[in-house]
């Protein structure tokens, strides 16, 4: 189960892959800016104990996706 909660806005999802693993990390919430029959990009969240350790950008090929959760939206700054 995750961690904590990320702090990039966006779509907050756990990915479990076809060989067993999971990823979890943010994707844009505007899911028409992703193309589905290739893939998702998604900035990985990464976490070790208690704190963050960092943060990447990563492609996932559609074939790789088992299941996709959405965990939380996480949004940023508000509008005024």
């Amino acid at each position: 189960m995750p961690n904590q909660r990320p702090k990039i806005p966006g779509l907050w999802v756990l990915l479990t892959l076809s060989s067993g693993g999971r990823i979890e990390g943010v994707m844009d919430p505007n899911l028409r800016k992703h193309n589905p029959q290739q893939g998702f990009s998604i900035i990985r969240v990464e976490h070790k104990g208690r704190g963050r350790v960092g943060s990447r950008k990563v492609f996932i090929p559609v074939g790789e996706v088992q299941s996709a959760v959405v965990l939380g939206i996480i949004g940023g700054e508000k509008d005024r």
